[in-house]
């Protein structure tokens, strides 16, 4: 599973997510926007829908992108990571 978390040092919702992804023992890769690199920017920006507004954080879980560190996306992250029935059957 490839877990990408797309953040800024100064958002407070980024370091919740970090917090969370650290203590729920996922491997993942961090991608400050404020210092990332050329290849990293586009291959976010083909992610995120036209339509769509780009706010942080955002986790790409192989190729699905989620945004905001709300419960609903902990839950999801859980269940789709972890493999954790009781979050599967919150989502």
């Amino acid at each position: 599973m490839n877990v990408i978390l797309y953040s800024v040092s100064n958002c407070p919702f980024c370091t919740e997510m970090r917090d969370f992804l650290k203590s729920e023992g996922i491997s993942f890769k961090e991608v400050d926007l404020a210092k990332t690199t050329k290849e990293d920017a586009i291959g976010l920006i083909d992610k995120i829908p036209a339509d769509s507004d780009l706010a942080v954080p955002m986790i790409d879980i192989d190729g699905q992108l989620l945004y905001g560190a709300g419960p609903e996306n902990k839950d999801f992250i859980k269940c789709k990571v972890k493999g954790d029935g009781e979050a599967c059957n919150r989502v």
